[in-house]
């Protein structure tokens, strides 16, 4: 028998708008709204947070859960709200595991060498107009390029986009990390994965050149993900190459064991899944700058919650976080949430982009290390399609003045909204940075260029 017609007929339930996921969700007892509408893209939404210069606070030790969000909704991001709000499948969940608790503000500094660098070089650094009468950066050598930043700054959407793209990432790190793939119905895959991550220009270590010149010259950072479980995908490859022009998209490699050969994906491939998760291709910082596909906006300077001092120890357990109900939502023991005054940056698919996945993303940026703490993204139709948020567990750097790298440790959430998929991402190693890195992840050739993939041994 249909299942939907069964609930409609045996328990009188309204057949109009009744979905799969309302169905299941009647299995589950979770209080779904299934007359609700579905959210779409509303920068009114966005306007009503809370302003990064309001006095309005909300006291440490307060706990937010399913009972009282409304009342600190413009606290909150506005894809945590449509969690809240349990109009999707994957919604949060009421008690005490599924609450916030808020915690003190603590300021994450730059690094030392990062800051140096800034202070040396920013003063080069200049927006121009380019030959296809798009804003570029030029004069950028190392640090962040542009550190004062003011609202009433015309060109300001500009220096933040290029401050995120070269945001503060140690020459090598390596970590490991676990993905769990939910689907409507709750099954699950697990897959276990190695990464090394390099910047290759605009180094600001000590003791690493600002170029490697083992590298060519024209990339900028790579990411290379490995899979090292199940078995019968061991040793596929996903690597990212983007390039020191902000305007160039990225390349995209797959290696395939079975092939023993590494195949170069088209650009259509940035809507791609990377290695089975519900995370793709453009879902991954740095993003370039395409000012040929894309609009950029700030829509504004806001107070919200975030988690950026998780403890280290517990990202790998999945007994911290809830599972069954929002994948990736952390539960208390995890870590606070502290209110951080972050930029919101919407970027538009501009209509002669027409192959493209989204027709708007809004990143929330935290300007302490530069790093984006979470993006809501909408469908084409500017119809809520997923979320994808992170937390941070801040980890030493080792270089003689205390600086941490915030994304050092890392838990992530992408849940899809549209597809009624979600994966959860726990960091089974805490990452390793410069000289801790192993020997031999350390190797450019191998890891970070196209040539050295049949060469890798994780």
């Amino acid at each position: 028998m249909d299942i939907a017609r069964f609930f409609v007929r045996e328990l009188s339930i309204p057949s109009a708008g009744l979905t799969a996921a309302c169905v299941f969700s009647l299995f589950l007892l979770r209080p779904l709204d299934c007359n609700a509408r579905d959210w779409s893209f509303d920068a009114q939404q966005y306007a009503a947070l809370v302003d990064a210069d309001s006095p309005q606070t909300i006291t440490p030790g307060t706990r937010i859960g399913l009972d009282n969000w409304q009342r600190y909704r413009n606290f909150l991001p506005v894809g945590v709200q449509a969690l809240f709000s349990h109009t999707y499948q994957w919604a949060i969940p009421g008690g005490p595991d599924a609450e916030m608790v808020v915690g003190p503000t603590v300021a994450i500094s730059q690094p030392y060498k990062y800051r140096r660098d800034t202070e040396q070089y920013a003063g080069r650094v200049k927006l121009i107009k380019n030959a296809g009468g798009h804003i570029a950066i030029g004069g950028y050598v190392a640090g962040l390029p542009f550190p004062d930043l003011r609202h009433d700054d015309p060109e300001l959407v500009y220096k933040l986009i290029y401050d995120a793209y070269f945001h503060y990432h140690p020459f090598v790190l390596h970590y490991r990390q676990r993905a769990l793939v939910f689907d409507t119905y709750l099954n699950r895959t697990d897959t276990a994965v190695s990464a090394v991550e390099f910047r290759l220009n605009h180094v600001s270590d000590e003791g690493y050149p600002i170029s490697d010149p083992l590298a060519p010259a024209d990339i900028f950072f790579t990411s290379n993900m490995t899979i090292e479980a199940p078995e019968q995908t061991k040793y596929t490859v996903n690597l990212l190459i983007y390039y020191d022009a902000p305007d160039r998209v990225q390349d995209i490699y797959t290696y395939i064991p079975s092939l023993r050969r590494s195949v170069r994906r088209s650009s259509a491939a940035r809507c791609s899944p990377i290695l089975g998760t519900d995370v793709v291709q453009d879902d991954i910082y740095p993003r370039p700058v395409l000012l040929d596909q894309f609009s950029y906006k700030v829509l504004g300077h806001k107070k919200l919650l975030f988690q950026t001092n998780l403890d280290p120890r517990l990202l790998s357990d999945e007994r911290s976080y809830n599972l069954g109900t929002t994948p990736g939502w952390p539960k208390p023991i995890l870590g606070t949430w502290e209110l951080r005054k972050v930029w919101l940056i919407e970027e538009r698919t501009l209509p002669s982009n027409t192959d493209y996945c989204y027709g708007t993303r809004v990143s929330y940026l935290d300007p302490d290390q530069f790093v984006v703490a979470q993006q809501d993204l909408y469908h084409r139709n500017l119809k809520f399609s997923k979320i994808f948020q992170t937390g941070f567990a801040p980890g030493p750097l080792d270089d003689g003045h205390g600086s941490v790298l915030m994304q050092a440790n890392v838990r992530s959430m992408t849940i899809d909204l549209i597809n009624n998929h979600a994966t959860a991402s726990l960091q089974l190693t805490q990452g390793r940075v410069n000289g801790e890195v192993p020997q031999k992840y350390r190797d450019v050739q191998v890891w970070a260029l196209p040539a050295g993939l049949s060469q890798m041994n994780p």
